[in-house]
């Protein structure tokens, strides 16, 4: 578990690849969707915020990498001499 979970059963993200990130968002969304009872609701729904935040946090690093190799990141646009 990490520190940033919401639900304290998520199991450590970061030991999973982001296909199988992916993979449990989409199921835990049709899990949310076809869910009657709204405490398993409230549950799915924590361990789903769990998984939507790993992706932002990955997919927002993954951005930062490319734009470096690109050249494309903000620092070079500020120089101090």
């Amino acid at each position: 578990m990490t520190a940033n979970n919401i639900h304290p059963m998520t199991q450590d993200l970061s030991e999973l690849s982001t296909p199988e990130v992916e993979a449990k968002v989409n199921e835990l969304r049709k899990k949310y969707l076809s869910a009657r009872n709204p405490e398993i609701k409230n549950q799915i729904f924590y361990f789903l915020t769990d998984y939507q935040e790993e992706l932002k946090m990955r997919y927002a690093k993954e951005k930062l990498e490319m734009d470096k190799q690109t050249g494309n990141d903000l620092d070079n646009l500020i120089n101090i001499d």
